[in-house]
């Protein structure tokens, strides 16, 4: 595999953390916006930086079986489609309080593993979008859960 291969769909080296590449990938992906928010950076350009990136995350995944065939078609060293739940999780919200971002990011955990009904269905699809569509799944039902309990809180 490529070194670009392995740095993006690998989200920096943390699909090659062993036995949970998943959480390393999740909680360094928490770490970087709450580091943009830490120094100002505005939630537009957040968003912005977001939605880029999951653009382009189904492309990049959908790459992934056919530059890692040996390892099936959900490869574990893929941990950029956690990344991008991850986000999807934090976004729209207060970025710069630390219990957001760390509510957002256990959250994120328990529906990414657990997958409850639909995001198990979802996971099905086809190719690079199921390997995404799932943690984009488990990012929306913890982004919603923090709405709910964190509503009001800026």
């Amino acid at each position: 595999m490529k070194f670009l291969d392995w740095i993006t769909l690998g989200f920096l080296g943390t699909g090659a953390i062993p036995r949970v590449p998943g959480t390393a990938a999740s909680l360094a992906a928490a770490f970087i916006p709450f580091l943009l928010a830490r120094i100002m950076v505005g939630a537009t350009v957040q968003m912005l930086s977001i939605a880029l990136v999951l653009a382009g995350a189904i492309w990049l995944v959908q790459r992934a079986p056919g530059v890692l065939p040996r390892l099936g078609p959900d490869p574990k060293i893929v941990t950029l489609d956690e990344a991008c739940g991850m986000w999807l999780t934090l976004i729209g919200h207060t970025l710069s309080d630390y219990r957001i971002v760390l509510v957002g990011f256990v959250l994120f955990r328990f529906f990414d593993v657990v997958k409850p009904f639909p995001i198990r269905r979802v996971e099905k699809l086809p190719g690079g979008v199921g390997i995404v569509a799932d943690d984009l799944a488990a990012g929306l039902a913890s982004s919603l859960l923090l709405f709910i309990i964190f509503r009001g809180a800026k």
